[in-house]
């Protein structure tokens, strides 16, 4: 697709953005509750530390078929049954690193991934965990998650602002709209708050994508 270059240009620029903000965290703040149930900040980024490290894993098996799932697609399933395999691989992912060192380790598996974004043509179709997909529509996923949850560790450190790339919230609206069953309501005309409600951080009546329940 022709927007390719500006998904590369987004993952690059919203990946630096936030490992920006964890060269910032003071080390009381990776304990800070979050939004999400049981979850630290701590937690929480060792979750976002997937984002590089299925993008490097995934790009490294190519498959020889067409692709069954697309950014938008990728999306059609039920969250609840997902959480706690999703919780148990992140609290995996913070075993394997401390608070002090989670910023460096996070900066080293981002430039493992912008590796893999020169050496893998976008286009090129990759396994996933939903099936076959083009690593150019992956990284759109992982957009998904690098801005929901920048907006969790904001909503977690109010006073610490995380900022959000341009073209990532627009390529995340995007994928969010497609996987409404109606038309984007007038009164989420706003993208932040469009976004909280479709992925479940605020509940909207009528905003409803299971993926994110």
């Amino acid at each position: 697709m022709q927007d390719y270059a500006i998904i590369k240009q987004a993952f690059t620029h919203q990946s630096a953005l936030l490992l920006d903000t964890l060269n910032r965290l003071e080390t009381a703040e990776w304990e800070a509750p979050t939004r999400l149930e049981g979850w630290t900040v701590y937690t929480l980024v060792a979750h976002m530390l997937r984002v590089p490290q299925t993008v490097v894993g995934y790009a490294a098996q190519t498959v020889d078929s067409e692709p069954v799932v697309d950014r938008i697609t990728y999306w059609n399933f039920d969250g609840r049954p997902a959480g706690p395999g999703i919780t148990e691989r992140a609290l995996q992912n913070a075993a394997a690193t401390t608070p002090e060192n989670m910023a460096q380790t996070y900066a080293e598996a981002r430039l493992k991934a912008l590796h893999t974004l020169e050496m893998v043509e976008l286009t090129t179709v990759i396994s996933s965990f939903h099936g076959p997909i083009r690593f150019g529509e992956y990284l759109v996923t992982r957009l998904v998650e690098l801005v929901a949850h920048s907006l969790d560790l904001q909503a977690s450190l109010s006073y610490l602002k995380v900022p959000l790339d341009e073209n990532a919230v627009k390529l995340v609206v995007q994928t969010l709209e497609g996987l409404l069953k109606q038309p984007r309501p007038a009164s989420l005309s706003n993208d932040i708050d469009f976004i909280e409600a479709a992925t479940g951080r605020v509940r909207r009546e009528g905003i409803v994508i299971p993926a994110f329940t």
